[in-house]
C-alpha cells in the first residue's frame, strides 16, 4: 500500500514537472510569436505593399475611364 502511494506521488510529481515545462515552453513560443508579428507589422510599409501589389498581383491604380462617381443625397 505504501509502495503504491509512493509510486503514485512519483507519477504525480513527474506530471506536474511536465506541465510546468510545457507551460514555460508555451510562454516562450508566445513571446517569440509576438516578436515576429511585431516585426512583420513594422517591416511592411505602404511603398512595399504597393510594389508587391503591382509586381505579384499585377494591380495598378484605376484609369480615369474606370472610375465611377455616385451622387449621394443625405
Amino acid at each position: 500500500m505504501i509502495l503504491g502511494n509512493i509510486c503514485g506521488y512519483s507519477v504525480i510529481s513527474k506530471l506536474k514537472y511536465d506541465i510546468h515545462y510545457l507551460k514555460k515552453e508555451l510562454k516562450e513560443t508566445e513571446i517569440s510569436r509576438d516578436e515576429l508579428k511585431t516585426k512583420v507589422d513594422t517591416s511592411t510599409s505602404i511603398p512595399e505593399i504597393e510594389k508587391k501589389a503591382k509586381e505579384q498581383l499585377n494591380m495598378d491604380y484605376p484609369k480615369q475611364e474606370q472610375i465611377k462617381y455616385i451622387d449621394v443625397k443625405n
